[in-house]
């Protein structure tokens, strides 16, 4: 879990003991050039950004003395960008049709069964992540507030041009009924007085109106989900998935015949994806 106390004390002490036992091989993190340039620039050693944004990556970077032996092993940052942007529009496209909604589900179930859960039984030597993982581990749950406020301050501090935009639209969007209805309810008075007066059909186009904002509402609320769904699943998760997997294969590749270790530090949400591609 990013910038979780408790995954950082593990990654320090998995990390430490490999070097401590001269089992290392290599450092495989999920990042890519210019997301590691950036944060290296931003949380420097010694620093209070540093401190303030601790994570997982670092902690383990900071222990190996060659870093050559450091391997970015995520999708880059523009291809992400640009996968989005062609889901979004392919999402935009599928929600006007039928065989569109189709495509949309076909990759929510395909990509919710080889992202989120393991796709085989790989035996009692290999874990697999579970929901087990995160309720039995005490000291992880305790420390889940900290994360869940460095993660949004990170993207906050480091990316506002991205993040404030993101936000806007997904809280205008969220806001719409309430501001809507208490433009209704600041004319309901004149709407009564019509009424009264025998304005009958004026009270019905009003409920008319009601009727088709309700419906414009619950769309936008599905087709969010349905967006945010598929870009999850499928961008952030799915596409990176296949780079990282074979990121790891290729070091584990270059380790083959010794008895050197390949440490993966990767986002909880990566886990079992990745794994069912490498094993």
């Amino acid at each position: 879990m990013h910038y979780n106390p408790r995954s950082i004390e593990l990654v320090h002490e998995m990390t430490s003991k490999a070097i401590e036992d001269g089992t290392f091989g290599c450092l495989v993190l999920e990042s890519c050039e210019k997301r590691w340039e950036k944060t290296l620039e931003f949380q420097r050693p010694g620093t209070i950004r540093r401190q303030l944004l601790d994570n997982e990556f670092q902690a383990a970077q900071e222990l190996v003395e060659d870093q050559s032996q450091v391997s970015l092993g995520d999708q880059s940052i523009d291809d992400l960008g640009q996968n989005m942007k062609r889901i979004f529009k392919e999402t935009l496209e599928d929600v006007k049709s039928i065989d569109g909604w189709k495509r949309v589900r076909e990759d929510l179930v395909r990509y919710s069964a080889t992202e989120l859960y393991p796709t085989k039984e790989f035996g009692k030597d290999v874990q697999t992540l579970s929901l087990q993982d995160f309720l039995l581990d005490g000291r992880l749950l305790v420390a889940l507030p900290i994360s869940l406020f460095r993660y949004p301050l990170a993207w906050l501090l480091k990316s506002p041009k991205l993040v404030v935009p993101l936000l806007s639209f997904y809280f205008g969007l969220a806001n719409l009924p309430g501001l809507v209805e208490a433009m209704e309810t600041s004319g309901g008075g004149d709407v009564l007085a019509t009424a009264a007066s025998g304005g009958v059909g004026l009270v019905q186009s009003a409920d008319i109106l009601d009727e088709t904002l309700s419906v414009l509402f619950l769309f936008l609320d599905v087709f969010q989900i349905v967006v945010l769904s598929r870009l999850m699943l499928v961008a952030l998760l799915g596409e990176r998935n296949d780079v990282l997997s074979e990121s790891i294969r290729q070091k584990c590749e270059e380790q083959k015949g010794t008895e050197k270790t390949v440490i993966a530090i990767l986002g909880a949400a990566h886990l079992n994806g990745v794994q069912n591609r490498l094993l």
